[in-house]
């Protein structure tokens, strides 16, 4: 008897399907003309063209019963099970939860933590809309989603082309500090020594240590570093702080009148010379984080869109907090004769602090290029291989990945040539303009004076400006520096 009413529901769930299946699939093959039953019969449509908008109904019905009081027959009905009864032999039949939970794999919403994200009903229509809008989480099939081929490839480019640039300025810091220390404790001033090279130190921790730990085809156990670059960067906030009630201004010699020194110790609020192109690609290359927000909400327990917007605006207050501590303390310890890298500023080679800051930051640096270089190789392999691993390829493309790195690193002459190029290209790309792109594109059914949409168009907007504005000027910068040293070496002959 009990099983009646639910044979009885599933008869009538079949007709009123049937039904919006017939109905619907006329008025969209016809046009809005009567169509004959002959016709009816030849233009029926197909199921999958109506899979997401079931999948749509049911889930968000699903929330809706999950949200309900205790007591209410919907819920109970959902959560119950029969206490007594026999299952007819053979394959067990499909029931409504086995479905939702297909539903929630095509959707990327974890089906063992759904109720918690059920629980706030803008989050989870807010899932469900984006599960079914681009069926992933992965940045490089949502391009494809939006566009197509080239989105795909436009988001591999700026991806792989920002975490290029991350570790070529990573290489840098180990070409720049790392003689620093080996000097400090060899006591060695001779810079000709091949150990203080820095084209040999690159080249050496290249071979001996980031390879070896970019060949592992895991990386699950560098999820500490990311805790540990942490701490240095905070350590060397702290020191750069103390620094500044230590060391007095001007840091060099004597030689120089009183109005020189008080011109030279005065800070500038404004300064306008060749290094301020410079400084837009810089904040954008240091802010991007764009492209990890997918992965990291993946990875997020009971992921809602609440608890996501609160990870990224923590992260972005904490470091925007740590970094303008950083350039301002920096700043006025050094003033105008304040260095690109602001460790190569500080004058006593042999200070333990500054040492053991240059230690920290150095394993940090290191530890954190296998992780980008696992990111550049696992895009290349599912964009050329479709996902297949292979021994063979897992080191050629590291190999050649890492080799290109170090010819950059040794041929390029500065560090801030690195920020000005990736953060005026990619960096400009994943903050501004494919995050636009993206959501006009995907997100169709809003008003076109929705606030969301009037905010991704001057977003768009920005992005093409600061790319119009700061590629032209840095190579304006670059043909005035090449002129310069022309000029120069000119004079010396």
């Amino acid at each position: 008897m009990a099983a009646r009413p639910g044979q009885r529901m599933s008869a009538k769930s079949d007709v009123s399907t049937h039904s919006i299946f017939t109905a619907s699939g006329e008025s969209l093959a016809s046009g809005g003309r009567t169509v004959s039953p002959t016709q009816k019969s030849s233009r029926r449509p197909t199921s999958p063209a109506y899979t997401p908008l079931l999948s749509q109904r049911r889930l968000r019905w699903l929330g809706h019963v999950c949200r309900m009081e205790d007591g209410r027959i919907p819920k109970d009905a959902l959560y119950s099970e029969l206490a007594t009864g026999i299952r007819p032999t053979g394959h067990p039949c499909l029931h409504f939860k086995d479905i939702c939970k297909h539903d929630m794999k095509s959707c990327n919403i974890d089906h063992k933590s759904w109720e918690s994200l059920a629980s706030d009903c803008q989050s989870w229509r807010t899932a469900i809309k984006a599960g079914l809008k681009s069926g992933c989480l992965v940045y490089e099939t949502l391009g494809q989603q939006a566009f197509g081929k080239p989105g795909k490839f436009a988001v591999f480019g700026s991806t792989s082309l920002q975490n290029v640039g991350a570790i070529l300025s990573y290489l840098f810091i180990v070409k720049n500090e790392l003689p620093k220390v080996i000097q400090s404790f060899t006591d060695q001033d001779n810079s000709e020594v091949w150990y203080l090279d820095d084209r040999n130190l690159v080249i050496c921790v290249t071979v001996i240590i980031i390879l070896p730990l970019c060949l592992f085809k895991n990386l699950g156990y560098l999820g500490y570093t990311s805790g540990f670059s942490l701490a240095c960067m905070t350590f060397f906030l702290i020191v750069v702080i103390y620094k500044k009630t230590q060391l007095s201004c001007p840091l060099v010699s004597t030689n120089v009148s009183n109005n020189s020194c008080t011109s030279m110790c005065a800070p500038k609020y404004f300064l306008w010379n060749e290094k301020t192109v410079y400084a837009l690609p810089t904040v954008a290359f240091a802010f991007v984080c764009h492209p990890s927000v997918l992965p990291i909400y993946s990875e997020l327990k009971n992921r809602t869109c609440r608890k996501m917007h609160f990870v990224s605006a923590v992260s972005f207050v904490s470091m925007f907090i740590m970094y303008l501590l950083t350039a301002v303390f920096g700043y006025l310890t050094f003033y105008g004769s304040v260095n690109e890298e602001l460790l190569l500023s500080y004058p006593d080679h042999h200070d333990k602090v500054i040492l053991l800051i240059r230690l920290a930051v150095i394993i940090s640096v290191v530890l954190t290029v296998p992780v980008l270089l696992f990111t550049i190789r696992s895009s290349i392999v599912l964009l050329v291989f479709k996902g297949k691993f292979s021994w063979t390829y897992h080191i050629l493309i590291t190999g050649f990945l890492l080799a290109a790195s170090n010819l950059l690193v040794i041929n390029i002459p500065t560090i801030k040539d690195v920020f000005a190029v990736i953060g005026s290209t990619s960096a400009n790309m994943l903050i501004f303009i494919l995050p636009a792109s993206l959501y006009l594109k995907l997100v169709n059914n809003e008003s076109q004076k929705s606030w969301q949409k009037i905010v991704a168009v001057a977003f768009l907007a920005v992005g093409i400006m600061f790319m119009c504005i700061t590629v032209p000027l840095i190579f304006i910068e670059w043909n005035q520096r090449s002129g310069n040293h022309t000029m120069v070496d000119s004079c010396c002959k």
